[in-house]
């Protein structure tokens, strides 16, 4: 069946910020999925950003790349390092850019190793949120949409919506946020949110506090438009587990939609 066009008028920007990435890296079903969505909505005629770390694991994969664009300064926490942007050649469908900074993704594995998660993945992914956010104007600025994906980019609305939101740019963005697995929602300690930056009042039962600890997928949502699931079923099953538990506060409630099936 040929797949609908979106009429010129009608066709909105959308930029995805995503750990995983199908060809690229990825651990379990978030690669595939977000590769489905990207995949379909370039095909419909909108124009599509697909944003992930520059894994050891894609660099090793992945040898044609190119590096793009200017260094990205990026202050985290008091601290501002540098990254660089990298990109796949230009050609049909979603344009893939990388964020690169070795300390943070030149690694093994993407979340941990053998000894379990890494124990600075709320800084790796925060500055991986950031370095997206700083980067959007330049390389898709026609984008209107932001769409995150589960707790890894869950701090990119959150930050879109306070460290950015005097920029013109940033300030026109409407948000989704996609949850795809439940089961990991990014907790850490309430101290965390000073090393990120993050104002001491976002640790509140609206935002980011989940039975005295920081959740990052939490204050995501709370700083959405919208929030969707990849499944009619998640909703529930996450009510019966209590894993939603905290997590249906905020502006836009726990479920407003969803795609896929």
């Amino acid at each position: 069946m040929p797949r609908v066009q979106i009429a010129p008028a009608e066709r909105i920007g959308v930029a995805h910020l995503t750990a995983e990435y199908w060809p690229f890296a990825r651990t379990g079903g978030l690669g595939e999925a977000v590769s489905g969505l990207a995949t379909c909505q370039a095909a419909m005629g909108l124009p599509t950003t697909v944003i992930m770390p520059l894994y050891q694991i894609v660099r090793e994969t992945t040898p044609s790349l190119e590096r793009t664009g200017s260094p990205l300064a990026i202050t985290l926490g008091g601290h501002t390092e540098r990254a660089w942007l990298y990109r796949t050649p230009p050609g049909p469908g979603p344009q893939v850019f990388f964020i690169e900074h070795p300390d943070f993704f030149d690694r093994a594995g993407i979340y941990g190793d053998n000894n379990g998660d890494y124990p600075d993945n709320a800084r790796r992914f925060a500055f991986f949120s950031l370095a997206a956010l700083t980067a959007l104007p330049e390389i898709a600025p026609e984008t209107q949409l932001l769409h995150a994906h589960d707790w890894h980019t869950a701090l990119a609305p959150v930050y879109l919506r306070t460290a950015f939101a005097a920029a013109s740019f940033h300030r026109r963005l409407a948000v989704v946020m996609s949850v795809h697995n439940a089961g990991f929602q990014g907790h850490f300690p309430p101290e965390t949110l000073a090393a990120l930056g993050l104002a001491a009042e976002l640790y509140n039962t609206e935002v980011f506090e989940w039975y005295g600890r920081m959740n990052a997928l939490k204050g995501g949502m709370a700083h959405s438009d919208v929030v969707v699931t990849v499944s009619r079923r998640m909703p529930r099953s996450c009510a019966r587990r209590k894993v939603a538990s905290g997590c249906t506060t905020g502006s836009a409630g726990w479920v407003t939609g969803w795609w896929g099936s």
